[in-house]
């Protein structure tokens, strides 16, 4: 897919009847997620940005799925996306979509348990968790859980809420564990 990229842009560029250099600035999602996905789309935005001289905005996935549920008063979202095996990559928003701590690797197994230590901050509120593998999370009458995606038009959405601030030389992906080495054999 890495290499059809450019190709895929140049069809939805023409099917939209624009050309790269009108686009006004440039939004991208910085992970976690695809190690190798989000290395190219980075590197990509950033390129384009530099090149055209255009704005760039770097938002990550777990404030796009938290923002996709909506967060609301009396909410705790819990966004999460697969890192290794038996472990998530998660994060918590408030009522404000305002991140709880930073993203941290956990074990999918305490994954509930370690987002409930953060609904108890915020008393009587409720705790939701989000993620396209929600599956992973048991149905529970003590949380909500919604199957959401890191929807492009809402990393487009935030990246100007925001205020297009990134540096082209110095916006990187968001790494919160090191990639899962695949394939090597140990001797």
């Amino acid at each position: 897919l890495t290499e059809r990229i450019p190709g895929i842009v140049d069809f939805v560029l023409k099917d939209a009847g624009t050309a790269l250099s009108e686009i006004e600035g440039f939004a991208v999602g910085i992970g976690p997620g695809s190690f190798t996905g989000v290395r190219v789309g980075v590197t990509m935005a950033k390129t384009w940005a530099e090149v055209l001289q255009k704005p760039l905005s770097g938002v990550s996935s777990l404030e796009a799925m938290a923002e996709s549920y909506g967060v609301g008063a009396g909410l705790v979202v819990v966004p999460f996306v697969l890192s290794r095996a038996g472990e998530v990559i998660a994060a918590a928003y408030d009522q404000g979509g305002i991140l709880c701590g930073t993203p941290q690797v956990v074990p999918t197994a305490t994954l509930p348990t370690w987002g409930q230590g953060f609904q108890q901050e915020l008393p009587g509120s409720t705790l939701v968790f989000v993620s396209e593998q929600i599956a992973l999370i048991p149905d529970s009458t003590e949380w909500r859980r919604a199957q959401v995606f890191p929807h492009a038009s809402v990393i487009g959405r935030l990246a100007g809420v925001e205020g297009w601030s990134d540096d082209p030389a110095t916006l990187n992906p968001l790494y919160v564990a090191p990639p899962p080495i695949r394939g090597m054999a140990v001797s």
